[in-house]
């Protein structure tokens, strides 16, 4: 199972689901955590103005990033 963490600063619960899912992956093996906030984390320009919805820059990074992720588990 993947989990991609949140990345919705203009939400006061992205930090607590962001903490339930590293949770959900230090009690289950098989659940894994794609960091999403930490990678987008200082990357406005992957978003657009309302800083939530990726542009095209920042769909390839998303991209990229689960895909490398699930690769390099296997």
């Amino acid at each position: 199972i993947y989990w991609v963490t949140a990345h919705v600063p203009t939400k006061p619960w992205q930090q607590t689901v962001n903490r339930q899912i590293k949770d959900a992956a230090k009690n289950h093996k098989n659940v894994h955590v794609i960091d999403w906030y930490a990678e987008s984390n200082n990357h406005a320009d992957w978003f657009a103005d309302d800083n939530v919805h990726m542009d095209e820059q920042g769909n390839d990074h998303y991209t990229r990033m689960i895909a490398k992720a699930i690769l390099n588990h296997r």
